[in-house]
């Protein structure tokens, strides 16, 4: 059961992201602001 109930979680997410489309993915993927760039990202993690 423990391995079922998340793969069964996973799977209904996926249908749901990619229902009509990919619609929902995409209005998600489209609102995304991401909280670093590439390279403020590796500084951080240098400063780790």
């Amino acid at each position: 059961m423990a391995h079922v109930m998340p793969a069964k979680m996973m799977a209904l997410l996926a249908d749901r992201l990619l229902k009509n489309g990919a619609a929902e993915a995409k209005a998600i993927i489209d609102g995304y602001k991401a909280p670093y760039t590439v390279e403020e990202y590796r500084n951080y993690v240098k400063r780790m």
